[in-house]
């Protein structure tokens, strides 16, 4: 029951639980650690609710109230890391294969420790001073601080150091949905309705890490309030008219998974100042382990104030609407970013070990990035009005016809946190910014950026037609333009990057426990924050430091607009079936995206090039300074407009109407959706190659000697792209006893049966080379196709068994080699792009059967209850997630290790209705 407006008192309550003793096991479930016995991930979950309606006066006023609730406890296994051994945990590394250096050398460490194996001096124990005393404290399990990293919980890796861990992350989820409704009739030619809306869902999943580190509190809530009147001019003409608010708010907060909420890294001993709230550090061990954590907050709301108001009108054979709507959303976007500290220890450290766990032990950073806040007010009018005429030519063809007209103006930062790139123009608003990096303000910049574009007029044209005037055939067609809006997300980007923010990698430090080493580190001086934190933004002093990343806005920007077009048939048959083919098409152009504006090349103007960043910031396009002393700025990450993509379907469907107590319906959708790259709305999209702002270089746009590359080398499938998609369904009513005892007629009678089964062809997937082959500033290579190899393999062998399983090897990987400069097949810049296309394979289909058994039972008064049982993948069908394929010479690639969709799950429930 979703609506009030009856002269009858209605209602309902309800109830539906799942529970971890109803469900099948996870596909390749992981065993407990200590009874290695297979474990079911907790799942318990209570949705429940009631409604009630009715009237406060007859036949003029009405209200309906809603709730619902859900209580939900969902665990995931949390797996793939290796984490230090208790010996490892003491600098005892005399149980691995691999040497252990002193930092920066090649003198394998030879000390004494706590550990009773490094009583006397003995190669591979680290001596006491070596050891990191922030480290320690999170490798202590039984520190009185708070989280520590966990002891393994598998057998241990002696070549490379650690030992398997697995675990299990429960994720509770409480959300409250209220609806309340009133109608009132006034006289007879007005109906006014009230309609408010408020949700509110607090959850608490893992922050992402391969170790229990950080739970994500996310809290979300929305409310909508809708007046609404409908009213009758006469029989042929009326006018609806709704004004609309909107509130949606949400934001999320790192939460220890142990110990008190206030910890930061330098709660373990670290110097690390923190700005904002308090958050653990991302501690990432290169090869071993990751602690997670996406960026604290954002705590993002909107308020959107919408008046709409649409006139009918129907004359002779014209039935004409016209409308017009006017909006204004405010957006709000406050967000701590990195401000916890990321911090990355690999071999790539000047001052490493030789191996990424003794690195972290011995506090040796390769890198290191902190944040500070950032706050951004966007605004945004939207204006459009619109007319159609569903006129109808003949008795047999219907013609629809439409246009309308949309005004968006462009988001505005109400204190003008946002900026653009124009090559070298220099900002007077901020005449100390790098040369490019301009602002509201300055010449040829308005506050949006962009200007307002008043030509997005989109006319829609359809017709229906019954070709042989039965009633029973009918062929129908329509076409349109569709412009998209902007996006809060996309034009907030430059409010989170320099000078509104910082968000700089500084390399790096001399320790984990002394992360701030000064101007040799990037840093203004040693002080508390390393000079530079807390940082507060002052529009009259912004301040950029080395290392700089920008984010922004290009001034030639458009919204994005959509072509769609279809045209189908659709025939009734006997037996109360109907059948309908179409084809559908879309294409999409202007599509948005982020790409580095400042992208790096392969390039030998400065020399044989390598991956260290004093090479690559050499051969950035715009303020690269010269060898030995590279300019301000980085990357670039910038919206451009230049992508586009296409959709092409035929489909086909039919339906059997009830009858008999049995219906059926079902569908087949064969189609392809290519893009020209993969868009992204917020962050630097995955490419191979950004060229120059998207497109190829050429002898002309630069002057490193690059020529071709850019995102012509990104066309392919859609992530999303599924060639096949299949379902049907049925439904059984079983009331077929007729006799006259009514027990035997409630027990048999008022069964329902339903079923619905999905059929999924399998989805893209790249594959990357694993490394930084092409030498660029980006690192995203793909590997080359070796000629005469293919990659694909048998889809349909066996998925267990010894040899030539499909979860063993889904493709053949020998197709591949690496890319780099000059080698054959090679494409972009210098040859060092890979050949092999994004999206290139496709991975393992989908399956799936749902089912659900219902009973009513009737009680006097119009009262029934249903009993509810339902059962999602009743077959307990293993559909795979695609291989593993970002590292060729990886030993897990082309591999597959997980299950898509969820194993059987079966929840029951009751509604009682009155």
């Amino acid at each position: 029951m979703t609506k009030s407006g009856t002269n009858k008192f209605h209602g309902e309550v309800f109830e539906f639980n799942r529970n971890t003793d109803f469900n099948a096991f996870s596909w390749n479930p992981a065993p407990n650690a200590f009874t290695h016995t297979l474990v079911k991930n907790p799942y318990h979950r209570n949705n429940f609710g009631a409604a009630f309606g009715g009237p406060i006066k007859r036949d003029r006023s009405f209200f309906f109230f809603s709730y619902a609730g859900l209580r939900q406890i969902q665990g995931a296994t949390v797996s793939g890391a290796l984490t230090p051994t208790a010996a490892e945990r003491m600098g005892d590394f005399t149980g691995d294969t691999f040497k252990v250096y002193m930092p920066g050398t090649h003198t394998q460490v030879d000390g004494t420790n706590s550990s009773p194996n490094c009583a006397i001096p003995t190669l591979n124990c680290m001596p006491t001073s070596l050891l990191d005393p922030t480290a320690a404290n999170f490798l202590n399990v039984n520190n009185k601080i708070g989280v520590s990293v966990p002891l393994p919980t598998g057998a241990a890796a002696p070549s490379s150091g650690g030992g398997a861990y697995i675990g299990v992350y429960d994720t509770p989820t409480d959300s409250d949905e209220y609806l309340a409704k009133y109608d009132q009739n006034i006289a007879n030619a007005d109906h006014v309705t009230v309609t408010y809306f408020y949700v509110n869902t607090t959850s608490t999943p893992s922050g992402g890490g391969n170790i229990n580190w950080t739970g994500v509190q996310s809290h979300a809530g929305q409310t909508n309030a809708v007046v609404a009147d409908a009213h009758t001019f006469s029989p042929s003409t009326t006018n609806q008219v709704w004004l609309t608010f909107t509130r949606a708010m949400g934001g999320r907060t790192l939460l220890p998974v142990t110990g008190p909420g206030n910890q930061t890294l330098g709660s373990f001993g670290s110097n690390f100042t923190i700005q904002g709230p308090a958050g653990l550090p991302y501690l990432n061990i290169s090869g071993a382990f990751n602690t997670g954590n996406p960026n604290a907050g954002p705590v993002t709301g909107s308020d959107n104030y919408e008046l709409r108001d649409v006139v009918s009108i129907t004359r002779g054979r014209h039935n004409l609407s016209v409308g017009a709507e006017f909006a204004l959303d405010k957006t709000m976007f406050l967000a701590n970013l990195n401000n916890y500290g990321d911090v990355t220890f690999s071999t790539s450290a000047p001052t490493t070990t030789g191996n990424a766990i003794a690195d972290f032990v011995a506090g040796q950073t390769s890198a290191f990035e902190q944040d500070s806040t950032y706050v951004t007010h966007l605004s945004t009018w939207h204006f459009a009005g619109f007319v159609q005429d569903n006129y109808r030519i003949t008795p047999r063809f219907t013609a629809n016809l439409g246009i309308r007209w949309d005004i968006d103006t462009p988001p505005v930062d109400a204190h003008d946190r946002t900026a653009s790139f124009v090559p070298y123009q220099q900002s007077t608003v901020t005449p100390n910014a790098p040369e490019g990096q301009v602002f509201p303000g300055d010449k040829g910049i308005g506050r949006g950026i962009i200007s307002t574009q008043f030509n997005h007029i989109s006319p829609r044209v359809g017709f229906a037609f019954d070709p042989f005037g039965d009633g029973k055939t009918s062929i129908r067609a329509a076409a349109g333009i569709f412009f998209g809006t902007p996006s809060g997300n996309e034009w907030n980007q430059p409010g989170n990057a320099a000078p509104f923010s910082i968000r700089n990698g500084f390399g790096p430090t001399p320790s984990l426990t002394n992360v701030y080493g000064g101007p040799a580190y990037n840093f203004p001086s040693t002080a508390p924050g390393g000079g530079i934190f807390p940082y507060t933004f002052t529009p009259a002093a912004p301040k950029f430091y080395p290392n700089t990343s920008i984010e922004a806005i290009d001034p030639n920007v458009k919204y994005s607009s959509v072509y769609q077009y279809n045209v189908s048939v659709q025939r009734q048959l006997p037996y109360k079936i109907s059948t309908t083919v179409a084809y559908v098409g879309t294409l999409g152009r202007h599509l948005q995206t982020f790409v580095d504006a400042n992208y790096a090349p392969y390039s030998t103007v400065f020399g044989k090039p390598s991956t260290a960043a004093s090479s690559t910031d050499i051969r950035r396009q715009y303020d690269a300074g010269a060898p030995g002393a590279p300019g301000t700025l980085t990357g670039i990450t910038e919206l451009i407009s230049n992508q586009s993509s296409n959709y092409n379907g035929l489909q086909i469907s039919a339906t059997k109407t009830m009858a008999h107590g049995f219906s059926l319906s079902g569908f087949y959708v064969w189609s392809r959706a290519l893009e020209s790259s993969n868009p992204v709305e917020n962050g630097l999209m995955n490419a191979q190659d950004f060229g120059v702002l998207g497109g190829p270089f050429t002898p002309s746009n630069n002057s490193l000697g690059a020529v071709g590359g850019g995102l012509r080398e990104e066309y392919g499938l859609m992530d999303q792209n599924h060639n096949s998609n299949a379902a049907i369904s049925g439904i059984w009513k079983l009331s077929y006893y007729t006799g006259s005892n009514k027990v035997v007629k409630e027990l048999v009678n008022g069964w329902q049966v339903s079923s619905v089964a999905y059929f999924m062809s399998g989805g893209p997937f790249t594959v990357s080379t694993g490394s930084n082959k092409n030498l660029d500033s980006l690192g995203q290579s793909r590997p080359n196709a070796v000629p005469g190899v293919s990659p694909k393999l048998n889809p349909n062998r066996c998925r267990v068994c010894a040899t030539n399983s499909v979860t063993k090897a889904w493709f053949n990987n020998a197709a591949f080699t690496a890319n780099g400069p000059g080698l054959p097949g090679g494409i972009g810049p210098g040859g060092a792009d890979g050949n092999v296309g994004r999206d290139s394979l496709v991975g393992p289909g989908l399956k799936d059967m749902d089912a659900g058994l219902f009973k009513d039972i009737s009680f006097p008064r119009g009262i029934v209850f249903q009993f509810r049982a339902e059962i999602t993948n009743v077959m307990n069908w293993v559909s795979l997630n695609n291989p593993s394929s970002g590292n060729i010479t990886s030993a897990s690639q082309a591999t597959i290790t997980s299950a898509a969709g969820t194993q059987r799950v079966i929840q029951l429930g009751g509604r009682l209705t009155f």
